[in-house]
C-alpha cells in the first residue's frame, strides 16, 4: 500500500510541477485611497491633561501609491515584493480641559511608508479561475502580506480655543519616526486586457505597526521630556493597479 501511494504522489508531482518552468515576471503599479481607523492612543495621565473629549480620533484619509515586482509560479499562485506610500493622515482633535484650562487643539501629520512582501491566489496572467466578458478576462483573486513598517510622525503642536495663528501656539513636539512589523490582506478582481496589460481593483486592510510620537515638547521656548502617545496604525484601503507582464 506504501509504495502504491508514493508511486501516486510522484506522478502527480511530475505530471504537473508546482512551479512553472517558464515563470512570468509582473511589475504592478498601484494607487487609491486609505481610510485610516482610530488609533487607540494610550495617553499617559501624568504629562497630559485630563480633557472632556478624550484623545482619540480618526486620522482621516490619504492617498497611496506604490510598487511592486514579482512572478507567477504557476497558474494560481504568484509572488512579490514592494513598496507602498501612505500620507499624509491629519489627527486634529478639539479639546476641553477639566481644570478649567482654555479649549485647545491638539495637531499633527503622520506619514506612512511599508516594504511588504506578497502572496497572490488566481491573481496570475493565466489565472486557474476566470470568466470571460467582453474583451476582458475577469478572474478574482486574494492575497496577503508581511513586512515593515515606517511611521514619520510630524508638525505635532497644540493652539488655543480653535484658531492656528502662531501667537496662539501653546506648545510645539519634535518629529519622531518608528519603524515596525506592517501585515496586510487583499481581496479584488482582475481584468486582463491582453498578454501582458491588465486591471485591479480592490480592498486591502493595512496593519502599519506602532504610532509613536516624541517625548520632547517645547513650550514658551523650554524643553522638557513628556511621556510619548503610542497608538497603532490600521486602515481600509480601496486600490487600484495597472499590471504589466513581461
Amino acid at each position: 500500500m506504501k509504495k502504491i501511494l508514493l508511486c501516486l504522489l510522484l506522478s502527480t508531482l511530475t505530471t504537473k510541477p508546482f512551479f512553472d518552468c517558464d515563470p512570468k515576471f509582473y511589475m504592478t503599479f498601484d494607487s487609491g485611497i486609505s481610510f485610516a481607523m482610530q488609533p487607540n492612543f494610550c495617553i499617559p495621565d501624568k504629562h497630559w491633561s485630563d480633557v472632556q473629549e478624550g484623545y482619540n480620533s480618526s486620522l482621516g484619509s490619504s492617498i497611496l501609491y506604490g510598487l511592486e515586482a514579482g512572478a507567477d509560479l504557476n497558474d494560481w499562485l504568484s509572488m512579490g515584493t514592494g513598496f507602498t506610500y501612505r500620507g499624509p493622515y491629519n489627527y486634529c482633535k478639539y479639546q476641553t480641559p477639566i481644570d478649567g484650562n482654555p479649549p485647545h487643539v491638539r495637531y499633527f501629520d503622520l506619514e506612512n511608508i511599508s516594504f511588504m512582501y506578497n502572496v497572490f491566489f488566481n491573481r496570475t496572467q493565466n489565472p486557474r479561475w476566470c470568466y470571460d466578458v467582453c474583451c476582458f478576462t475577469l478572474a478574482p483573486y486574494l492575497g496577503f502580506g508581511i513586512g515593515a513598517s515606517r511611521n514619520n510622525l510630524y508638525n505635532f503642536y497644540t493652539y488655543l480655543e480653535n484658531r492656528p495663528e502662531k501667537e496662539n501656539i501653546k506648545s510645539v513636539m519634535t518629529p519622531y519616526i518608528e519603524k515596525s512589523f506592517a501585515a496586510q490582506f487583499m481581496a479584488g478582481v482582475e481584468a486582463d486586457y491582453n498578454e501582458h496589460l491588465s486591471l485591479a481593483a480592490g480592498y486591502r486592510f493595512f496593519y502599519g505597526g506602532n504610532i509613536v510620537t516624541n517625548n520632547y515638547n517645547i513650550d514658551a521656548d523650554k524643553i522638557f521630556r513628556v511621556s510619548p502617545w503610542q497608538g497603532k496604525l490600521k486602515a481600509n484601503e480601496l486600490v487600484f493597479s495597472l499590471h504589466v507582464t513581461f
